[in-house]
């Protein structure tokens, strides 16, 4: 019986906190959007390839730079 009851309240809380880290995510990918087209519009996204490795290294670079 206890057993029932803990699995339904841990279900509902798995589902909070999936929600909660989908918004997370959303505001994530967001803010990397916008960063990217910042860099492009400035030329500071230089890199000597194009590829998407490079570019993606590049931007989280940036991106960490500016959390600090």
């Amino acid at each position: 019986m206890y057993r029932r009851k803990f699995d339904n309240l841990n279900r509902k809380l798995a589902l909070k906190k999936e929600k909660a880290l989908d918004a997370v995510r959303k505001s994530q990918i967001e803010f990397y959007v916008e960063l990217t087209k910042e860099l492009y519009k400035s030329n500071k996204l230089d890199c000597s390839r194009e590829s998407d490795k490079c570019r993606r290294k590049r931007v989280s670079y940036i991106a960490n730079k500016l959390r600090q």
